[in-house]
């Protein structure tokens, strides 16, 4: 029997199929767990969980645990604000603060440890940011949350960054750079955070100059305490499955065990198989318990 534990980003399968659909098809395919989206229900396409008051946005979310334990599924973890705070302070407070306050009350309502928000990025202010600037501007945006993570008992997890296009043109984002990441990290006044590390990202940094996955891994150590596996050639956010682009897997591995990583193996992978997601799905939990079990040496 296998010791890992594996965990798929369920995003597209919510989409899809809605939020218990997706459990059951994950558990089905094999996963122990799951990172559950909570990015589509501000978008029209899941209940708008936004909208709940208290108590039903406890009933919603308290029936999405008891179908997990049914199906013996875990909630390992939660997408919060993936695109974090704007330049526009009045949208962050009327619509961006409300939701992530709501998604760290879900993920305890799921009994989940992490919430992941991501860092306010030169994805979403631009190239022309001071990092003087941008570290304030994060620093204000997690100490509005973190009373909240507090409260719930949820962790605000920060996940790496790396190449992005912005205005169509491709660079470098500003947590690309592993020393702006662990200040960011590190000057959070909270033991409730930790740290995702997304292989994918950190590989996208590589032609940048940047620390490479494995590196990555060893730098943060410990404070590693969730992860998005995903593969690309370097160029660009792939999200392909791994061995399908550059990462030196072994490497990653190895690292995984120096650091004395015990948590899920979280694909955060592409889907786009339309009719045939399940199925897709189904192939995925036998291929990804292998190549975790095998620590990536599948050759």
């Amino acid at each position: 029997m296998s010791d890992s534990k594996i965990s798929i980003s369920t995003n597209r399968l919510q989409v899809r199929f809605g939020d218990e659909e997706a459990l059951r098809i994950a558990a089905e395919a094999g996963f122990d767990g799951v990172d559950l989206s909570l990015e589509g229900h501000a978008k029209g396409v899941l209940p708008d969980i936004y909208a709940m008051d208290d108590r039903q946005l406890t009933e919603y979310f308290t029936g999405i645990r008891n179908r997990a334990d049914e199906l013996g599924i875990v909630v390992a973890q939660t997408h919060n604000l993936c695109g974090a705070y704007t330049p526009d302070e009045e949208y962050n407070q009327r619509v961006l603060f409300p939701r992530a306050e709501r998604a760290l009350k879900a993920a305890s309502i799921l009994g989940c440890k992490y919430s992941v928000v991501h860092c306010i990025s030169t994805y979403q202010w631009g190239w022309a940011v001071p990092d003087r600037k941008m570290h304030e501007a994060n620093q204000k945006m997690y100490a509005q949350l973190i009373p909240y993570a507090e409260e719930y008992g949820v962790k605000i997890a920060l996940e790496s960054f790396g190449g992005v296009k912005v205005g169509g043109v491709f660079g470098y984002d500003h947590f690309t750079d592993q020393n702006k990441m662990m200040r960011e990290y590190e000057d959070l006044d909270t033991e409730n955070k930790a740290f995702c590390f997304d292989s994918g990202h950190t590989n996208t940094g590589v032609g940048g100059g940047f620390i490479g996955p494995a590196g990555f891994i060893r730098m943060f150590g410990k404070r590693i305490e969730l992860l998005h596996l995903q593969d690309n050639t370097g160029g660009y956010d792939q999200h392909v499955f791994p061995k399908q682009g550059l990462i030196k897997w072994p490497e990653v591995f190895d690292a995984l065990d120096e650091i004395g990583y015990d948590g899920y193996y979280n694909y955060e992978l592409n889907l786009p198989f339309g009719g045939k997601m399940e199925a897709a799905v189904r192939f995925l939990g036998e291929y990804l318990r292998y190549f975790t079990d095998t620590k990536g040496r599948l050759d």
